[in-house]
């Protein structure tokens, strides 16, 4: 799979599905701007908001893990412009205080 002019390898295509939003995935992986997302569970992925994502298990910032937050409780505060579990709070995925 070509993306954004750049090769990305291991792609199952006959899986893979675009999620939008720079986002696709495949029966294995899913990726954001043709990087792999680690520990991403493609079955139970969702896109949040302003770069944030989730499966069952995690919590992500674009391509990186959010290490604490809980995945069932965080959302994105259009308001406040941050991610929240109730928490932890992030902005631009960084831990903010």
């Amino acid at each position: 799979l070509i993306r954004d002019g750049h090769l990305v390898s291991g792609v199952d295509m006959s899986t893979w599905e675009d999620l939008g939003v720079d986002y696709f995935k495949d029966r294995n992986s899913v990726y954001f701007e043709g990087t792999k997302i680690e520990q991403a569970d493609p079955g139970t992925f969702q896109i949040l908001a302003e770069g944030y994502s989730k499966d069952k298990a995690h919590v992500f910032y674009r391509n990186e893990k959010l290490n604490g937050a809980n995945p069932a409780l965080f959302r994105f505060d259009f308001g406040r412009g941050v991610g929240t579990d109730g928490k932890l709070r992030f902005k631009n995925g960084k831990l903010i205080e």
